[in-house]
């Protein structure tokens, strides 16, 4: 959704809410209905972007999510396609947004094949995006 607002330059944090919801299925528009409903009596207030953002991520998001995700990250290994590591290894990023650029690194080239990793040592990779530039274009292989 931000990068929905971000290109259509909408910064009104009543519109980024209103616009949202419009767009949650299942138990997360369940759980919009319920605070909907103690907003409209005046038990809570939900008034911006980062409010609204933080409510679904206490409701939804695992309090220990940075910590699955490292524990996700420690056993993650190259068995499949370098695509499939690869984006495996990104959603795990997104999730640990505090990590270092240098554990990224390592963490990257750990779980790598020994033969990709190889190649990337080889080619002297410095950081994480170059790393995966790198190994993206090992895919022929």
């Amino acid at each position: 959704m931000e990068c929905y607002f971000n290109a259509s330059q909408v910064k009104d944090d009543k519109t980024m809410v209103d616009t949202t919801v419009l767009y949650l299925c299942e138990s997360a528009a369940l759980w919009w209905q319920r605070k909907h409903s103690d907003i409209e009596k005046g038990l809570y207030t939900i008034d911006t972007w980062e409010e609204f953002k933080r409510q679904i991520k206490r409701q939804f998001c695992p309090h220990n999510a940075e910590d699955i995700a490292m524990k996700k990250l420690r056993g993650l290994k190259h068995t499949g396609s370098i695509r499939d590591y690869i984006v495996e290894f990104t959603s795990l990023m997104l999730e640990l947004p505090d990590m270092q650029e240098k554990d990224k690194l390592f963490y990257f080239m750990e779980g790598l094949q020994s033969w990709a990793y190889n190649e990337l040592k080889r080619r002297n990779v410095k950081d994480i995006d170059e790393a995966i530039a790198v190994a993206e274009d090992l895919m022929e292989f």
